[in-house]
């Protein structure tokens, strides 16, 4: 199975001369030089392309870097919805003995949605405009009961808000640091449930101060943000 293609990306002219010259070190083979170059814009305003992302999650696994690789792989997955990439992360996963991979029709879900979010937000506001405008027009014009016009205006109103709601709700991270702790409270000394290596995925519910709310085998646990990279490929 080959997850890892040497594509080409024709990249903005604020970051391209970067980008050409990661590319050009990749083909080289100079994979820490490349990945240096390729981190440089992946951590700018959100720049990096699906084939950099894979080329990154290649030169993490080669270093033996499994958490940055499956972290560039979930990256990756949210941006293409490649279901070669989540068979390559519930291996490397099940090499490694860790959590979170497990992949349902749900997190699928999760993903399409992310991809297809923009698009989505596009059409309902647009339908919103479309509703209200014509809601203005028949009042201008007097063409007398305008309830369904409302009804449909809050129906997609609605739709609307549920979707800003849900994407900005939804967060995934990967554990980084070798030995992080898992606390039954936001607080040093609250009770340890456990003590883990890198790698794991968690779903963050929320941020309290320096922690993050997540659940850790079926229990509300909180581990510290400075041990968690949130995935952010939408």
């Amino acid at each position: 199975m080959n997850l890892y293609p040497v594509q080409n990306y024709a990249g903005t002219p604020g970051y391209s001369r970067t980008l050409a010259q990661a590319d050009s070190l990749f083909a080289a083979q100079k994979y820490m030089q490349s990945y240096e170059l390729y981190d440089s814009i992946h951590t700018t305003g959100n720049l990096s392309s699906p084939a950099m992302l894979i080329k990154m999650a290649f030169i993490k696994e080669g270093l033996g870097d499994y958490a940055m690789a499956l972290y560039h792989l979930n990256e990756y997955y949210i941006r293409t919805s490649d279901e070669m990439t989540l068979e390559k992360m519930e291996s490397l996963a099940k090499a490694y003995d860790l959590v979170g991979y497990n992949y349902s029709d749900k997190e699928y879900f999760i993903s399409v949605y992310h991809e297809y979010y923009n698009y989505l937000i596009i059409a309902l506001v647009t339908l919103v405009m479309i509703f209200l405008s014509g809601i203005i027009y028949g009042k201008v014009k007097q063409h007398g009961n305008q309830a369904g016009n409302f009804v449909l205006l809050a129906i997609i109103s609605g739709l609307l808000l549920a979707v800003i709601n849900f994407g900005m709700g939804f967060q995934e991270g990967i554990i980084t640091h070798p030995d992080s702790y898992i606390m039954s409270q936001p607080a040093s000394s609250a009770e340890v449930i456990d003590i883990v290596g890198k790698g794991h995925k968690i779903i963050i519910d929320n941020e309290n101060d320096v922690w993050l709310k997540t659940t850790w085998n079926n229990r509300e646990a909180f581990i510290k943000k400075k041990n968690v990279l949130p995935v952010t490929g939408w």
